[in-house]
């Protein structure tokens, strides 16, 4: 079993935008109703709802997260993208994170553990 996941987007090409730049790699596989991007093995999709069957409500209910080797390194690097919301680096247990959100009001959070 693999876990994959997909976030539903409004606007397939500023969300494609935004996360090759969170990224820093292109897509796997495009198109207008869902884009891939292949995080080591996992598949992160975002997914256009106007081309789902159902009514599909977006953005909160989930909180992807992404762990990382260097946490202020990201923050700054996180941080000149200009992602609609972002934190300061806080302490939680263990771990130390921030959190910002995607162009669709989806919250993200980026991760290290605290020693590193």
């Amino acid at each position: 079993m693999q876990l994959n996941l997909y976030l539903v987007v409004q606007n397939m090409d500023r969300a494609v935008d935004f996360y090759q730049g969170l990224f820093q790699k292109p897509p796997l596989m495009r198109s207008e109703s869902y884009t891939t991007f292949d995080l080591n093995g996992a598949l992160w999709g975002l997914f256009n709802a106007q081309h789902y069957p159902v009514p599909v409500q977006q953005g909160g209910q989930v909180v992807p997260n992404l762990l990382v080797s260097d946490i202020d390194a990201e923050h700054t690097r996180v941080a000149a993208l200009n992602p609609a919301f972002i934190t300061d680096i806080r302490a939680n247990g263990p771990y130390r994170l921030f959190v910002i959100s995607d162009p669709e009001g989806t919250p993200i959070e980026l991760y290290a553990h605290a020693g590193a």
